[in-house]
């Protein structure tokens, strides 16, 4: 009696064909902690970051994803609204607010205003460019949310490409 092969998917000369060896899940998550603590590329760190370095993206987007993160974390402190929120805190954090009347508090309405106005003409740019678009420039990019499927990565691209060709228009 013959010994028997072990199951795999073998070519056709019956040798075993060697998968494509992905690295395995620990090693995944251990570069992504790395990364998080500076010890390996930042762009590992975030889920738009990991779409760039495995070619999903271009350089284009990916500079304008993360000014588009920036620019929603700006808008987010600019309402003193969180991005998420959370239970209501009992103990204060301390700080104060800047008087409105000072010249920082002037500075700092200003540039409030800047940050909204930027924030809502790109609002309106992803707005046009479709709904599926503005929802995964808003989970890739703030939420850091992987894409759900090849739709939503198009989704993506068509998104950020929007934004870029807005933000290099002259004013």
């Amino acid at each position: 009696m013959s010994r028997r092969k072990p199951l795999a998917v073998r070519k056709p000369s019956g040798q075993i064909r060697m998968q494509p060896q992905l690295p395995p899940p620990a090693e995944v998550r251990r570069l992504r902690d790395a990364a998080l603590a500076g010890m390996r590329p930042a762009e590992w760190a975030t889920m738009l970051g990991r779409l760039y370095l495995s070619d999903k993206i271009t350089t284009v987007q990916f500079s304008v994803g993360k000014r588009w993160a920036d620019l929603s974390a700006d808008y987010s402190e600019a309402c003193q609204s969180p991005l998420m929120p959370r239970s209501a805190k009992f103990d204060a954090d301390g700080g104060s607010i800047l008087d409105p009347d000072s010249a920082k508090g002037r500075r700092e309405a200003r540039r409030h205003a800047r940050m909204m106005e930027d924030y809502t003409d790109g609002l309106r740019t992803l707005e046009r460019s479709g709904k599926a678009a503005l929802h995964a420039v808003r989970n890739v990019c703030v939420m850091d949310l992987a894409p759900a499927g090849i739709g939503e990565v198009e989704a993506l691209r068509s998104g950020l490409q929007a934004l870029a060709a807005f933000w290099s228009k002259p004013k």
